[in-house]
């Protein structure tokens, strides 16, 4: 096994091994370095405080470059802060991993003085494993994806593989997924483009938006409205739950699922015939749709339901 490790000393940034090329200029650092792949590989990036851009292309080599700026009023509080971060890049065969730690600081005095923005270029066909104390922007990925997000949000293109995202303190923007979804966010909304497998989405603070799922097994928003479609006829169980606002949602024509919808600040619509159905009640509509299915079950409490018919 081949183990490549790099340590950027931010005591000192002029002795690294080959390849690292390093620019200061007062509280500011440039730092940048290379790593040969093949596809298929994986990014690992740990880190307890940094922005990250990453960009795919048909590449075989994994660059990165990142800035780190210090917000200090002396030479003696520069020094204090370097010495308490640490910067590692690996590489073990074909996995590149980019760790970042600063050290104990309970009331995040230090860590609000400095910003470190990573800028990294990759394989399209590569596996991510990303979690940071900051913001994400991601592009288009031929593998999985495995993010975490704390104190920002995460813009991510489109995955082929599935993806697990989760969000504290700001929004889930993902493009298509070509297998099963998770994403919660829980200071923000999610939004997703097509789903070809299972989909989950929580919205802890804010709404629910995906274009289609293949199977959709939960969307919770607590903080706004759901608008989603299903693009095939559900085989489990389904629940949508809007806690702030109305639900939207599209099912096939030939979708053949037990409904059982109530909403609280509105009224339920829907374009679908429901077998058993009372009628007459706007707030609650309850039956077999299509000979009946499996679970369908939707709540919101601070707006209504539309049932809308979509193609095959």
């Amino acid at each position: 096994m081949k183990t490549l490790i790099r340590t950027l000393s931010l005591i000192a940034l002029t002795a690294f091994a080959s390849g690292v090329v390093v620019a200061r200029s007062g509280t500011r650092d440039e730092i940048e370095e290379s790593f040969s792949v093949k596809p298929g590989g994986t990014l690992n990036f740990d880190a307890d405080l940094a922005n990250a851009e990453i960009t795919t292309s048909n590449t075989d080599t994994v660059r990165v470059e990142f800035t780190r700026e210090f917000k200090v009023d002396t030479a003696q509080d520069l020094d204090e802060l370097r010495k308490k971060l640490s910067v590692e890049m690996t590489q073990s065969d074909n996995t590149v991993k980019v760790t970042v730690r600063c050290a104990a600081d309970r009331e995040r005095r230090d860590r609000n003085k400095v910003r470190l923005d990573f800028r990294i270029v990759m394989p399209r066909k590569f596996n991510l494993d990303l979690r940071t104390v900051g913001s994400a922007e991601v592009g288009d990925l031929d593998g999985t994806a495995k993010v975490s997000i704390r104190g920002g949000s995460l813009k991510l293109g489109n995955v082929t593989g599935p993806v697990t995202a989760t969000s504290k303190g700001g929004s889930l923007s993902l493009g298509d997924v070509g297998a099963d979804l998770e994403a919660r966010a829980s200071g923000g909304s999610v939004k997703a483009g097509r789903v070809n497998g299972k989909a989950l989405a929580v919205a802890e603070g804010g709404s629910v938006s995906m274009e289609a799922a293949g199977e959709m097994v939960e969307a919770t928003a607590h903080g706004g409205s759901v608008k989603a479609s299903i693009s095939k006829p559900p085989r489990s169980d389904c629940k949508i739950t809007a806690k702030a606002g109305s639900i939207d949602l599209q099912l096939p024509a030939s979708a053949a699922v037990t409904v059982d919808a109530t909403c609280t600040a509105g009224e339920i619509t829907s374009e679908f015939a429901v077998a058993g159905d009372a009628g007459g009640e706007r707030t609650r509509l309850k039956g077999n749709i299509n000979g009946g299915g499996p679970a369908l079950l939707l709540r919101a409490t601070a707006g209504s339901i539309q049932l809308r018919k979509g193609g095959q």
